[in-house]
């Protein structure tokens, strides 16, 4: 999606669904659980090849989370430059 257009409005939706994101015990046990197990194959990893894809995955929801963040960031700008 691109973002360049994004309207005010749009993007304190998209900050409200992104929190509710963040805020989900489900989403929260799934990021749990996936980074656990990523984590675990990291340690347990016979190869660097398995050491690096474990890695990989591992950063790949810390990006995820910082990208729901990024959004509500957005949002919350979007949001003040509409009560100006």
């Amino acid at each position: 999606m691109s973002l360049d257009n994004i309207t005010a409005e749009e993007a304190v939706r998209r900050m409200s669904r992104a929190e509710d994101l963040l805020n989900d015990p489900l989403m929260d046990e799934a990021f749990e659980k996936a980074d656990a197990t990523f984590v675990g194959k990291w340690r347990n990893a016979t190869t660097p090849e398995a050491r690096e894809a474990a890695w990989h995955g591992m950063t790949g929801l810390a990006e995820a989370r910082r990208v729901l963040r990024s959004i509500i960031t957005d949002g919350e700008f979007a949001e003040h430059q509409t009560r100006e």
